[in-house]
């Protein structure tokens, strides 16, 4: 009898874990949708939320790992990203957060082929082409 009502404690946690998963998701479909929606000129249609700086904080809910669940959120005022996760108990827990200001000023990081590898191909190309266009006749 005791083992049951764990089962039944635990599946009703993660039903309460789902329906505020789904609660979340429409408030946001419904924000994103209202901002979408009150663009005042074509000027803030066109502006992309990466350039967007004026104190929007965006929400999206994803999976962290296969059986975690969670909320990002992106301030672009202070340009700030912070992650929280979804307990078993259906409690959003701060799982990471960090500012991006530094990383966006970087030219590379962990990336093959760096920037300016790149950078001499282009101008290899460049001077291959601009050779190739002088010597036909």
């Amino acid at each position: 009898m005791i083992e049951s009502s764990k089962q039944t404690i635990s599946g009703r946690s993660k039903n309460a874990a789902r329906w505020l998963m789904v609660i979340l998701l429409a408030v946001i479909v419904v924000m994103l949708g209202s901002e979408l929606f009150s663009s005042s000129s074509a000027a803030d249609a066109k502006t992309g939320w990466a350039g967007d700086k004026e104190g929007k904080v965006f929400a999206i809910a994803g999976q962290i790992t296969k059986d975690t669940y969670g909320l990002y959120l992106v301030d672009m005022k202070n340009s700030t990203i912070c992650v929280y996760r979804l307990t078993n108990s259906g409690q959003l827990k701060l799982a990471a957060a960090r500012t991006f200001i530094y990383d966006c000023q970087l030219d590379s990081y962990n990336t093959e082929p760096l920037p300016k590898d790149v950078a001499k191909l282009v101008a290899r190309a460049r001077r291959l082409k601009d050779i190739k266009t002088t010597t036909r006749p």
